[in-house]
């Protein structure tokens, strides 16, 4: 980990944990001009400042300028206000022109801001003062709206650094405290906004929540890089995996395989796509964390183990309790135990349709099976028993699904 002296603007780096001294980090939405490592080493070399020399009196007016080096500047300066010789910021502290560094960087980025002092969250989008009720500010409008509008809030990477902080502080455009995450009025606005429960802001404990539930918080927030949208979410789940830029919504796909490699929750299955196509077949695996949306509620429940729940790039092999719809012999709910409201016994369900023997398809993939369909005696193949919740337990059967059907009724027609 690289991280600059507060006082004189020197790079340090520390490659463990026990080495590395108690720092402050950033969290912000990167502008047009920001400061890179080569351009911030270029600067300190110019300087030629010798070792102690306070960074004050570094004199470069181009760099200087620049409203990405005054980010730098207030995180130096707030750092040795709250006694703290070290900092870090992404826009120079990574040497992005090495891909072994900023690999290293995003799959560390979780812990990083876990462990730091303090987080210094700076909204280049919220002026004015912060108002903690209905007042209105002096230039005509409620700043406590600003700050719930704020782009921060929209951004991919930001989730983690919003979750991960034990202490984050936000500022405004002229660095003016808005106040902690932890303070009650603040951690409600962002809780509004951004659907997270305020226990998980306030703590950034969210072992309790679903795979599908997590997913959901990322589900509006936007990347610049569309990779970005899985990698973003790494530390959420607790994966590392290596970065392959140019790969597009696969890297989506990616982490959803490496989740299920370490974890039987199988909310990860609870995805829908509004607007797919009716005839459209897909796999087990969602394409984006938009289709999570819906899931913001959803709850888990350890109703069992998947003893055959793996993953390869070609299927998927799980056990599942199907029922059979009527009218068809190749159509069924495959409900997912566990996973349905905040108890995690009215379980949900998916759409699968039979390809072959024990080769499955998902289907309709509109929808997700609702809990009191499975009491739907017009649409369903009676089962002859229930469980202890008195669901209809239907036949477990171990089946794969191709996680890249991408079949449609068609495609079937007969020659």
């Amino acid at each position: 980990m690289r991280l600059l002296h507060s006082q004189t603007l020197k790079f340090k780096e520390f490659f463990n944990s026990e080495s590395t001294p108690p720092y402050a980090i950033l969290s912000h939405t990167w502008g047009s001009d920001e400061v890179t490592f080569k351009e911030m080493h270029k600067y300190l070399k110019a300087a030629g400042q010798p070792e102690g020399k306070e960074h004050e009196s570094l004199a470069s007016p181009g760099i200087e300028a620049r409203d990405g080096f005054k980010k730098i500047l207030f995180c130096a300066e707030q750092a040795v206000k709250d006694g703290l010789d070290y900092f870090w910021v992404d826009t120079c502290c990574i040497d992005k022109r090495s891909s072994a560094e900023l690999s290293e960087a995003i799959n560390s980025m979780f812990k990083w801001y876990r462990d730091s002092n303090v987080c210094y969250a700076y909204l280049s989008d919220v002026q004015g003062r912060f108002y903690s009720n209905e007042e209105r500010s002096d230039r005509g409008h409620y700043t406590k709206h600003n700050f719930e509008a704020s782009l921060w809030f929209s951004r991919g990477w930001t989730l983690q650094k919003l979750i991960a902080p034990q202490k984050l502080i936000f500022y405004t455009s002229d660095w003016s405290e808005i106040g902690a995450k932890t303070a009650l009025t603040i951690s409600r606005v962002i809780s509004h906004r951004t659907q997270l429960p305020v226990h998980v802001i306030k703590t950034g404990n969210f072992s309790t929540s679903s795979i599908a539930r997590r997913m959901s918080w990322a589900a509006s927030r936007c990347t610049t890089r569309v990779e970005d949208r899985a990698y973003s979410l790494l530390g959420l789940f607790g994966i590392h995996m290596p970065l392959l830029y140019g790969e597009g919504e696969h890297a989506f796909v990616r982490l959803q395989q490496e989740i299920i490699k370490q974890s039987d929750h199988l909310s990860i299955f609870a995805w829908k796509d509004p607007r797919a196509d009716e005839y459209l077949h897909r796999g087990l695996l969602s394409r984006s964390p938009s289709e999570f949306a819906h899931c913001a509620n959803l709850g888990w429940h350890r109703a069992g183990t998947n003893r055959n729940l793996q993953v390869s790039d070609k299927e998927i092999k799980l056990d599942v309790v199907l029922q059979t719809l009527k009218g068809s012999s190749e159509d069924y709910i495959a409900r997912l135990p566990g996973v349905g409201d905040q108890t995690g016994f009215a379980w949900l369900g998916i759409y699968l349709r039979r390809t072959f023997q024990r080769d499955f398809t998902r289907v309709n993939v509109k929808e997700i099976v609702p809990y009191d369909l499975y009491h739907n005696k017009s649409l369903l193949v009676e089962s002859s028993h229930n469980d202890e919740s008195g669901n209809p337990m239907g036949s477990i059967h171990t089946i794969s699904v191709r996680n890249t059907p991408l079949l449609s009724k068609f495609s079937f027609s007969r020659v």
